[in-house]
């Protein structure tokens, strides 16, 4: 929300800049959480790996799909959403399995 209230007085759409701002925020503070944890579960393990896999996977194919394709943004948030979720679960099942 900090990014798109500050960006918004010079770019249009900012909640585009906000999202994977927003994202990349969420899997640092993830990743911290996943490090940080004294005695970590495996289950624990598996949900903090996968809210970070997922906020990677989606800013990974946002980037690729509007930066690199010129996807439209509605559609490449939309797909990005969708494989972010897919690598979230692909890592979950990865970490609670093996």
């Amino acid at each position: 929300m900090a990014v798109t209230a500050v960006t918004g007085r010079w770019v249009e759409f900012s909640v585009f800049l906000g999202l994977p701002a927003g994202l990349v925020a969420g899997a640092l503070l993830g990743a911290a959480a996943y490090v940080g944890v004294e005695s970590p579960s495996p289950q624990r393990n598996a949900v903090a790996g996968g809210f970070v896999a997922f906020a990677l996977g989606f800013l990974l194919a946002l980037l690729i799909l509007a930066g690199v394709f010129r996807v439209g943004v509605t559609t490449a948030l939309g797909v990005a959403i969708v494989l972010g979720l897919a690598v979230a679960l692909v890592d979950v099942r990865r970490r609670r399995t093996g």
